[in-house]
């Protein structure tokens, strides 16, 4: 079905019949998922809202902490500045 190419680098595998099935099955199945998930990151440019708000659950600690670490910054940032 496939003609190979010498000195392409590409596994014999890749040119079976039912490894090419197996592989064109699973872009079908994933494929209008991870194309919206392109999209929705302007095409692979940016980070999507929604793959902000998964990282906001794997690290829930990290906003509080940053926001305490600014805070903390600001308050001895004005103290210096008020002292003098």
């Amino acid at each position: 079905m496939y003609t190979r190419m010498d000195n392409s680098g590409v596994e014999d595998v890749c040119y079976e019949q039912e490894h090419v099935e197996k592989v064109l099955h699973a872009i079908k199945k994933d494929f209008d998922e991870h194309f919206n998930r392109f999209l929705d990151s302007t095409g692979g440019k940016g980070v999507s809202l929604e793959s902000i708000q998964e990282l906001q659950k794997k690290f829930p600690s990290w906003k509080k902490d940053k926001e305490k670490a600014i805070l903390d910054d600001l308050v001895a940032t004005f103290g210096k500045m008020y002292k003098e």
